[in-house]
């Protein structure tokens, strides 16, 4: 049973969608950017990974569906907005679904499926435990007593109880930490080795210092010859 680890990644290659970690300030989950040459989702740094990759699903839901033309702004994909918008209601439901295949929860669910496969279920798919309750209580696999008590576990308890503390850090690791849109990264380096721009601008989309950059460019092209 595989989650989407790398689910920026997924979503650059299947999609052609940038995804960007970055600092939005305080208050911002994420948000969706939609121009006529390009589709980019930003999400915020923030060491709850889960709630970052659930973010990040919401937020693809609003630019394959179009929600907005020029710029889709998420305070809080949990929030009270969310629930009552129909956008919002559409988006989630989306991102539970893609994050949690019905599939995937049909083939896990079983006769005698316990808390504790629940919580197992919950790590491996990297959603929290009160996500899974919804999306399993929705698709009629659990009861609602079963969704409230076990969802309210965290992430970090569930991780511990199914001896997954390092799976869960290294999710951390990555959602706190930015991350550059990947194909204007790529794009930037084929114009540099092009000889159509400097080396200056993909230096600074990846915080580099850009003498240091073409240094580094340099001496790699150097040893593969």
């Amino acid at each position: 049973m595989g989650a989407l680890h790398d689910l920026p990644g997924v979503i650059e290659e299947v999609f052609g969608f940038d995804v960007c970690r970055t600092d939005l300030g305080d208050g911002f989950d994420g948000l969706a950017v939609a121009t006529r040459d390009a589709r980019m989702i930003l999400v915020s740094v923030t060491p709850n990974a889960y709630r970052q990759r659930f973010t990040i699903a919401h937020e693809l839901a609003h630019l394959l569906v179009e929600d907005s033309q020029e710029l889709h702004l998420d305070e809080d994909v949990y929030g009270a907005r969310t629930k009552r918008e129909p956008s919002e209601i559409r988006a989630n439901a989306f991102a539970a679904a893609l994050l949690m295949p019905q599939g995937v929860l049909l083939d896990a669910v079983k006769p005698g499926f316990a808390r504790s496969d629940f919580l197992l279920l919950s790590t491996r798919l990297q959603v929290t435990p009160r996500a899974l309750g919804f999306r399993l209580q929705n698709l009629r696999l659990i009861d609602e007593m079963a969704a409230r008590q076990w969802g309210q576990v965290s992430a970090l308890g569930a991780a511990k109880e199914c001896d997954e503390v390092s799976a869960l850090s290294t999710a951390v690791q990555g959602s706190s930490a930015p991350r550059p849109p990947g194909l204007l990264a790529r794009d930037l380096m084929q114009a540099y080795l092009d000889g159509k721009t400097t080396v200056r601008l993909y230096a600074e989309l990846l915080g580099v210092n850009p003498e240091e950059m073409r240094v580094i460019l340099e001496q790699a092209g150097s040893e593969e010859t």
